[in-house]
């Protein structure tokens, strides 16, 4: 993700951002293969929720935002699956 915060800026063009975002959700996405398993749907959903948090960023121009939906959102499994 700090790939894609580093090069994101809300005065670039939208056709620049989307695909620094989609580059960099990749990045992340192939980043949690570890914890995937191999799971080829994990790796989706982890692609989207990286999108999710740059949308995030572009928005509100603040990194913390999307570390807290990251927190929040690891809380929420750990809960979920290891409670």
């Amino acid at each position: 993700m700090s790939i894609d915060f580093s090069f994101l800026n809300t005065k670039k063009s939208i056709k620049s951002n989307s695909i620094i975002i989609i580059l960099s959700s990749m990045l992340f996405a192939y980043g949690q293969l570890y914890s995937a398993q191999g799971n080829a749907i994990l790796l989706v959903q982890f692609f989207i929720l990286a999108i999710l948090f740059s949308f995030v960023y572009l928005k509100t121009k603040n990194i913390y935002y999307s570390i807290l939906m990251h927190f929040f959102y690891n809380l929420m499994i750990l809960f979920l699956f290891n409670g």
